[in-house]
């Protein structure tokens, strides 16, 4: 079935040129010793520019640092057009983004709307002005970079070789050093993170958006879940990028974890846990590993918790959000 594409104000600034080009006043061709190798490098040039135009990435912004502005620059030569959907960042970044990536479209949401609504506001956008010219959404947070010149390339070829592939993620080294497990190889998984992952267009229109109720955690997992439901596959490739996992890596009990310092992130991860449980679509071997991390995270955040009686607060009001809704929160939302 169709995705149906609801009408979206944006508000977006285009930079200054639309075009990728090649500068050839920069390229000497010297007679004939070099005129092969000057004849690969525009081929090579073609090509790159080829397989960039299959690719579109949505980055969001929550008040970002300064080294944003590398990480768009870095993901912007790897893409046809970067959207960068705003939800708080200074002028001056942005005006910096708007000077150094050309390829750049920014839309800018008046508050801070969520992760999951901002990654569907651009989605939305490349849908409904790029859906006939790419054939791939990448997405990225703020603090993601990918590592390898040829990281989209990897993680491409999954979809070449493997069948019924609904979105393939990249391998995460933490910038603490931290890195996953199995990254030598591409392999299934049952879920990736966002950011650095690549779904293809009619993917997305045939599973869905990302769920609007989550606004920010869990938005990965109910969105590879939903799709597995659907009959596609999620793989890891071997592709790199550096991401921050956590503010901080803890080890509770006999286990070493990312651990989420923000008190709001807290009442969201509790909260959009218990949502994931309720979720008939889920299976429920998924669904018994997740309460098991539910039931360490929970005593986790308030024994390491510097406001006790804050957490206490944020996790009771995550059970009550949820018990109050469960019904409305059994279904996804977009």
């Amino acid at each position: 079935s169709s995705l149906p594409i609801s009408s979206v104000s944006f508000r977006y600034t285009q930079t200054l040129s639309e075009k990728l080009f090649i500068n050839t006043q920069k390229i000497k061709i010297r007679p004939f010793c070099c005129f092969f190798s000057a004849e690969l490098l525009l081929l090579r040039f073609s090509k790159e520019r080829e397989m960039n135009k299959n690719i579109v990435s949505v980055i969001v912004l929550y008040a970002p640092e300064k080294e944003v502005l590398y990480n768009i620059e870095t993901i912007s030569k790897l893409s046809h057009k970067v959207i960068v959907v705003v939800n708080q960042c200074e002028e001056e970044i942005l005006f910096q983004i708007k000077k150094s990536t050309p390829n750049a479209i920014i839309i800018k949401n008046e508050c801070n709307i969520g992760l999951s609504k901002a990654l569907n506001i651009g989605i939305k956008y490349v849908l409904r002005y790029y859906s006939n010219e790419i054939a791939y959404l990448a997405f990225f947070d703020q603090d993601s970079l990918p590592i390898d010149d040829n990281f989209f390339d990897r993680m491409l070829n999954v979809f070449q070789k493997e069948e019924k592939v609904g979105s393939v993620g990249a391998t995460v080294v933490d910038k603490k050093g931290v890195s996953a497990k199995n990254s030598s190889n591409v392999h299934r998984v049952e879920t990736i993170i966002t950011s650095g992952s690549i779904i293809p267009v009619k993917v997305l229109q045939n599973v869905g958006l990302m769920d609007e109720t989550l606004f920010i955690d869990y938005i990965d997992y109910e969105w590879c879940l939903r799709a597995i439901h659907k009959g596609y596959q999620i793989y890891l490739s071997d592709s790199k990028m550096r991401h921050n996992m956590g503010d901080v890596f803890v080890k509770f009990l006999w286990m070493k974890k990312p651990y989420h310092r923000n008190k709001i992130r807290q009442y969201y991860i509790v909260r959009n846990g218990l949502i994931m449980l309720g979720r008939n679509y889920i299976s429920w071997k998924w669904k018994c590993k997740h309460l098991f991390k539910l039931l360490y995270r929970i005593p986790m955040y308030f024994f390491l918790s510097d406001d006790k009686k804050t957490t206490v607060k944020n996790i009771k009001d995550a059970f009550n959000d949820y018990f109050t809704n469960k019904k409305l929160y059994a279904k996804y939302q977009y």
